[in-house]
């Protein structure tokens, strides 16, 4: 075997020695790629597995998401319905409220001129009472005065009707007596009357504003118009004067008494004794 021969017998040795370890490292590289494909194709299948169910989550999520939208737009809706109604509710309730304000400046114009109106009314009123007042005292003096007149006036009339009385029992008595005298052939001697009663006792029974005084003894006692008698009260044993009266209308069981004011001691009361004489 020449040179050459042997070039390129160690050629093909190392041609097949190359050989050999490029085949070793495609096997190994081969082997490799293929258990990282494998693994990728694993990874691939998880992460495809993900994004389904990603998908499926999203999915979902969508569906959800959507049913809330609608939820939502239906409140929003609903929302905005209440919102319209609350908001005319809100102008009618402004406007009642302004229609009020207005009625209630009214009414307080109102009350404030009624109030006027009363204060007005009420000096009026308290004008009239006082004029009220002032007529009823008026009339209650004017009443006593007409009382007061006509008790006189009934007094004087019991005084003229016992004056008359009185005269003509006098005069009767004159022509009796002239009578008599004239059968005895006598003249008449007329003396002053003194107004000495008989001896009588009685009591007060009623005391009268205008002076008079009404006792329980009478014309069937004694008594004539124009007697005097005393008045007194019996407080002690001594006993209080209260004054001298005079009979001015007589009647069988009783008198009327005028009060001397001459001989007035103090004041007279029903129940007080009267009589012709002190004891």
């Amino acid at each position: 075997m020449n040179a050459v021969g042997k070039i390129f017998v160690v050629l093909i040795f190392t041609t097949s020695i190359i050989l050999m370890c490029s085949v070793s490292l495609v096997y190994v590289a081969h082997t490799n790629w293929k258990e990282k494909a494998e693994q990728l194709a694993e990874e691939k299948t998880a992460l495809q597995q993900q994004l389904g169910d990603l998908q499926d989550q999203k999915n979902s999520m969508e569906i959800a998401l959507q049913g809330e939208i609608v939820r939502r737009e239906v409140e929003v809706g609903s929302l905005t319905s209440d919102l319209a109604v609350k908001t005319q509710q809100n102008r009618e309730t402004q406007a009642e409220n302004a229609r009020l304000n207005t009625d209630l400046n009214g009414y307080v114009a109102a009350v404030d001129s009624a109030g006027k109106t009363l204060e007005g009314y009420r000096n009026q009123i308290a004008t009239l009472l006082a004029n009220l007042d002032q007529a009823r005292d008026d009339r209650t003096e004017t009443f006593e005065d007409v009382l007061a007149l006509t008790d006189q006036l009934h007094s004087l009339r019991l005084e003229h009707d016992a004056l008359q009385e009185r005269e003509n029992g006098l005069l009767q008595q004159v022509a009796d007596a002239r009578t008599v005298l004239g059968l005895f052939d006598l003249t008449a001697n007329p003396s002053l009357y003194t107004g000495v009663a008989p001896r009588v006792e009685g009591v007060v029974l009623a005391v009268r504003p205008t002076g008079l005084i009404e006792i329980s003894i009478g014309e069937d006692d004694g008594l004539q118009p124009g007697h005097n008698l005393e008045v007194y009260r019996m407080d002690s044993e001594d006993g209080v004067y209260l004054g001298r009266v005079q009979v001015s209308y007589i009647e069988p069981d009783k008198a009327v008494c005028t009060i001397l004011p001459q001989f007035r001691k103090g004041m007279m009361q029903r129940g007080d004794s009267v009589a012709s004489k002190l004891q």
